[in-house]
């Protein structure tokens, strides 16, 4: 394993405008992610709705992000990615942390294929983003710009 060391200024955005015209751009309702030619740099950001974690639906709508990036920069002819930076849109909150509520309700249900559901889904996240989402040699920055708690 080899430890790249990078500086923020390389990653400075203040603004959307400052991004040039991208060959990958999503958006989903939790989601988001652009690509940054001058850096190869593709930025992604979740947003949480409420109180701020990972509900069951973010977990799959950052996996279907996830695909997305590995089917996009994997051909010879796409440009490359060297970096993923992942930020959280919501305002000083970079960990969301698990979804307790949900937790709670299925306990209390009883429902064990729901919470395996989750803990599925958290995983293979995880479990991605250790792969660099099947892209060789991209390296993952969590920008931190709030609380990590």
């Amino acid at each position: 394993m080899s430890i790249t060391h990078l500086h923020v200024a390389d990653f400075d955005r203040t603004t959307d405008d400052d991004v040039a015209p991208t060959p990958f751009k999503s958006a989903g309702t939790h989601t988001s992610a652009q690509y940054e030619a001058a850096t190869q740099s593709l930025w992604s950001q979740w947003r949480a709705d409420g109180i701020p974690c990972f509900t069951l639906g973010l977990l799959h709508e950052m996996a279907s992000l996830s695909h997305q990036i590995s089917k996009h920069f994997k051909g010879e002819t796409q440009p490359e990615c060297r970096y993923l930076i992942v930020r959280s849109a919501n305002p000083n909150v970079f960990n969301l942390g698990g979804d307790l509520g949900y937790f709670q309700s299925v306990i209390h249900a009883g429902d064990r294929e729901k919470l395996a559901e989750y803990a599925t889904a958290a995983v293979d996240m995880a479990y991605r983003n250790y792969l660099g989402h099947d892209i060789p040699g991209l390296t993952t920055v969590a920008l931190l710009e709030g609380d990590a708690l």
